[in-house]
């Protein structure tokens, strides 16, 4: 923004902080890096689609901020794993890795174990989901 009102790109930034220090900063030295920043973003959003299948799943994050009511809504509508009581993001992970990713999956499913749970854990997952309002 700079460049184009000068005619020269500056030497250097100053930042000042909340305590009134001054911070100066080499603009040299970050170019590179905000330039293959800014290409990387540029090119996230020139592939964004908006298509669900494409979003990250919200059951295997912990913070969703002011998004947290969305997140559970999404939640709720795709039948995620992360509303069984007690399970564990690598559970999800492991149930994921064989096939299983929703609610309605895992209750009609026939397999009595998944690789990486313990056996008696997994019966536990089943058997608290069985226990809870969310399939019906």
């Amino acid at each position: 923004m700079l460049e184009s009102i000068q005619g020269k790109r500056p030497d250097e930034a100053v930042i000042v902080l909340g305590d009134g220090t001054k911070e100066r900063f080499r603009l040299p030295a970050y170019l590179s890096y905000f330039t293959n920043l800014k290409e990387q973003f540029t090119a996230a959003q020139n592939a964004f689609t908006g298509d669900t299948n494409t979003m990250p799943d919200p059951s295997l994050e912990n913070d969703h901020g002011a998004w947290g009511s969305y997140a559970k809504q999404l939640m709720e509508e795709s039948g995620s794993l992360a509303q069984v009581a007690g399970i564990r993001k690598t559970q999800i992970k492991r149930l994921y890795a064989s096939g299983v990713k929703t609610l309605t999956q895992l209750v009609e499913v026939d397999q009595t174990s998944v690789k990486g749970i313990a056996p008696e854990m997994y019966e536990k997952i089943k058997a608290q989901l069985k226990h809870t309002q969310l399939v019906g």
